[in-house]
């Protein structure tokens, strides 16, 4: 059993300088009671309009330890709902206090495995064990096709003209966040090829 508790997870804010967000001190101060934090305020262009901001969260396990631990019943998954469902449940009260946040990027860093969720913008409604339980499933299937030693996985890709196909309607019309396609690179960083998940179809570059 993977013991997941204070010591192996801790996150990165980054908001506008000139944020308008409301409420980020007390995220910190909450997130502080379930794992280290860090707070940072950077510069941003002048047409942002403050509602900017990057998640990262930094995990000291691999990938497919930490999605066992999400995916499977019993009180490894409750470990994980401890900490990890306290520090969502949180963000996501920070979320409905801002509903114009502008989330530009969630960033999930394990040992082995970087998943980069980008342009999430304004849409509020990301089920975190939704999106692990997904990544678990389609992390199978992509390696029982030959994809092996992930090391970057950045979804979902807009406006790649080398895919050839009209990413953004495939986006829209996905009933999850993860049907969509997906920039994978992989052989510990020497390769790289696009997944559709709706189809769980490889497109090589």
């Amino acid at each position: 059993m993977i013991n997941i508790d204070k010591t192996n997870i801790w996150i990165r804010i980054n908001v506008n300088s000139y944020s308008i967000l409301e409420g980020t001190d007390d995220l910190v101060n909450e997130l502080k009671e379930n794992c280290p934090v860090q707070f940072r305020k950077e510069w941003h262009p002048a047409a942002c309009e403050g509602t900017e901001i990057i998640f990262q969260f930094f995990a000291d396990i691999n990938l497919r330890s930490f999605l066992s631990n999400v995916v499977l019943p019993g009180v490894a998954f409750d470990i994980t709902k401890i900490i990890f469902k306290k520090v969502w449940n949180a963000l996501q009260r920070f979320i409905e206090c801002n509903r114009a946040i502008d989330i530009q990027s969630l960033e999930f860093l394990f040992n082995d495995i970087t998943i980069s969720i980008e342009n999430v913008g304004k849409n509020n409604y990301l089920n975190l064990i939704q999106l692990f339980q997904e990544l678990y499933r389609h992390i199978k299937i992509l390696e029982s096709k030959g994809i092996k030693e992930i090391s970057l996985i950045r979804l979902p890709v807009v406006g790649e003209e080398s895919v050839g196909l009209d990413v953004q309607e495939e986006v829209k019309s996905g009933q999850k966040f993860t049907d969509c396609i997906w920039f994978v690179q992989f052989g510990l960083g020497c390769e790289n090829c696009y997944y559709n998940s709706n189809t769980e179809d490889i497109i090589n570059d």
